[in-house]
């Protein structure tokens, strides 16, 4: 092929030799394959190919590679909050044409978009954030008739939700029925009492109350009208008083633990607020609440990709997720997870809590939802994620057997393994990968790991006199290091809020016009200890519900 592909922009022309060209490069989830195509002159095609999560492989699929043929030139918009896929591409593709023959300033035309300053927009509400709560809660108000718009700092929607398996609990449904599990409000209050371990009073009960009533109604609002793709018939419990059965994203059962089935959730919400004419945009940071000349919430300050605006609208939700990713919080409102590593989205920056807090918000809950996993790349899902529970035995960076991983030096840890491991297969993937560690011996594993050899040596010997007891003994070559953590998927600490989710004061007054979902309000529901799987996102999800009713009452919809 000669000449540039159709609908590609006039840039400047290289001198290649023509033919396919493949790059390896480093991505957030070990090596990306680049594959260009190019003629004497011209880029014609590029794909990619990496481990990296599903559906942000395909926003920077989906963005960057049409940019980049259309413009002639790797210098085009990156994903927000795709930073490493993005840059992996970038460099992957610029390798391959220097393999072709071009200069480095060939291909290097900066096609990057600029903001420029615009006018004002008028909505009903404005909707921070698009994980399930965000989204749930501008469905609810898009039926009700409000003018709703979403906004999304990222290049993609779902945030955290998007990293989860997609599961809820509820009440009062098939679902219900078929495994034998049910709760009513009070029984609801109970259990959140009985799995955080806190004084009466401490939990928004009546919040708690609402969302129990709402819950089953709008699960299966959302199965049967948007395409949740909740599994009715199999379950787990995902909490430790084995009292709230968990409905996963169905995939999770087809591709166990995959981090792309919570995205099936998402994209069936995204799907159903467009039906419903929810504006939805991405790459739309919302810098901070606009307020009127009384001081109350009016609307919201928004940078865009291509334009910096304002947005008037009479109520504002934020659903912004966690602060995990800002580092200032997590030392202020959860000092227990500084140790932990974040795997959430890229946009857990705590912004409605900055927000809240300058119009005098209170904050309640503290702890984080967390578990055993790999690293900040893979947490504990998928292929590679859930592997670090297949070690036989865990020691510290002394080499020691421990109970709690928060106590060990660094929060980290090794699982060790050896060739009779069930998962053995999956263990060599992760060594394949770079991730886990293998040796021939138990001495030559301490050794590469940089632990003291006695030391490992010492533990395994007590590992293995108490598998004698009936377990599987360490003992058959090769033997394997599971480098692993504790990550945060979840933190507790949030803005203080009523029945209706309206964010308060210190005072305990409403704050005009301002409501939080999800995340952001989650401490009013569990305080100090995550519940269970499903907590976040469905009470996310049935907030949404409440908080539309609450809107459309103050706004005469």
């Amino acid at each position: 092929m000669d000449g540039k592909p159709e609908g590609a922009a006039s840039g400047s022309f290289a001198n290649m030799q023509p033919g396919v060209y493949r790059a390896t490069v480093p991505s957030i989830k070990g090596d990306m394959t680049v594959t260009t195509l190019v003629d004497e002159h011209v880029i014609q095609s590029i794909s990619m190919k990496a481990h990296d999560t599903k559906h942000i492989l395909g926003a920077v699929a989906g963005s960057m590679i049409p940019a980049m043929v259309t413009n002639q030139s790797v210098e085009v918009d990156a994903v927000t909050g795709a930073t490493h896929t993005s840059t992996a591409l970038k460099e992957g593709v610029r390798a391959c044409l220097d393999q072709a023959g071009a200069t480095k300033d060939d291909f290097a035309a900066d096609f990057t978009t600029k903001a420029v300053q615009t006018g004002v927009e008028n909505w009903d509400v404005a909707v921070v954030g698009s994980g399930a709560a965000g989204l749930s809660s501008a469905i609810q108000l898009a039926k009700r008739g409000a003018r709703v718009v979403v906004l999304e700092r990222s290049g993609f929607f779902g945030g955290t939700t998007g990293f989860s398996s997609g599961g809820v609990w509820t009440s009062n449904t098939e679902f219900n029925d078929n495994v034998g599990y049910n709760f009513t409000p009070d029984s609801l209050v109970e259990h959140m009492y009985n799995a955080c371990e806190v004084e009466r009073g401490t939990l928004n009960e009546a919040l708690i109350r609402k969302i129990a009533e709402v819950s089953g109604e709008v699960y299966d609002e959302y199965r049967f009208e948007a395409g949740a793709p909740w599994d009715v018939h199999a379950y787990t419990l995902g909490d430790s008083l084995k009292e709230l059965p968990v409905s996963w994203a169905a995939m999770k059962w087809t591709t166990p633990y995959e981090n792309n089935s919570g995205m099936t959730l998402v994209d069936s919400l995204v799907r159903h607020a467009q039906e419903l004419g929810v504006d939805l945009r991405l790459d739309s940071q919302v810098t901070g609440l606009v307020l009127d000349e009384a001081g109350e919430v009016a609307g919201v300050s928004v940078m865009g990709r291509s334009k910096i605006y304002d947005i008037n609208a009479a109520k504002v939700v934020l659903a912004t997720g966690g602060f995990q990713r800002n580092r200032k919080l997590v030392e202020e409102l959860a000092p227990q997870a500084a140790q932990l590593v974040p795997f959430t989205s890229a946009g857990s920056q705590g912004d409605a809590i900055i927000w809240g807090r300058e119009l005098g918000a209170a904050t309640t809950g503290e702890g984080v939802g967390g578990a055993l996993g790999l690293n900040e790349s893979f947490g504990y899902v998928g292929r590679e994620g859930s592997t670090a529970f297949a070690a036989n035995l865990r020691v510290n960076k002394e080499g020691e057997a421990f109970e709690n991983i928060l106590e060990q030096t660094d929060g980290a840890a090794f699982g060790i393994a050896d060739g009779g491991n069930a998962a053995v297969e999956d263990i060599e993937h992760l060594v394949d990968m770079g991730l886990a560690v293998k040796a021939d011996s138990l001495d030559a594993l301490a050794k590469q790991i940089g632990i003291p050899v006695a030391a490992l040596a010492a533990s395994v010997d007590a590992y293995n006199q108490k598998a004698a007891e009936g377990g599987s003994s360490i003992g058959k070559a090769p033997f394997y290091a599971i480098p692993t953590c504790y990550v945060s998927y979840a933190v507790l600490a949030g803005l203080k809020a009523d029945e209706n989710c309206a964010i308060l004061d210190t005072e305990g007054n409403a704050i005009p016009n301002l409501f939080g979902a999800g995340e952001v309000v989650l401490g009013n529901l569990c305080y100090n200890k995550y519940p269970g799987s499903g907590s976040s996102i469905g009470s996310g999800i049935y907030e949404g519900r409440i908080i539309a009713d609450r809107i459309a009452e103050e706004m005469g919809l």
